[in-house]
């Protein structure tokens, strides 16, 4: 089998006797390391960086245990900040 490289090493004359290998289409979509099928959006592991449609507890790829999600962590931005008057 012939690689690309090594068709354009041949002469000029010889390569017009030669086909080129034919490209393959690669699908750069994420998909999801549990059930294997193209998603949108997902969660995906901050150590492996394996991705996953649901929202595990433990990766099951790498064993890292997941901490809360961000939805459910209180924002600091929500809190006010009390400022005295006597400046």
């Amino acid at each position: 089998m012939l690689t690309q490289q090594t068709i354009f090493e041949t002469d000029l004359h010889s390569r017009t006797f030669l086909q080129l290998p034919k490209s393959v289409g690669v699908d750069f979509r994420a998909s999801c390391f549990c059930h294997k099928q193209t998603i949108d959006m997902g969660y995906m592991c901050s150590v492996c960086l394996s991705i996953f449609c649901e929202h595990h507890k433990k990766c099951s790829t790498c064993g890292s245990v997941f901490g809360q999600a961000q939805s459910d962590v209180p924002s600091a931005a929500n809190g006010k900040r009390k400022i005295s008057d006597t400046l």
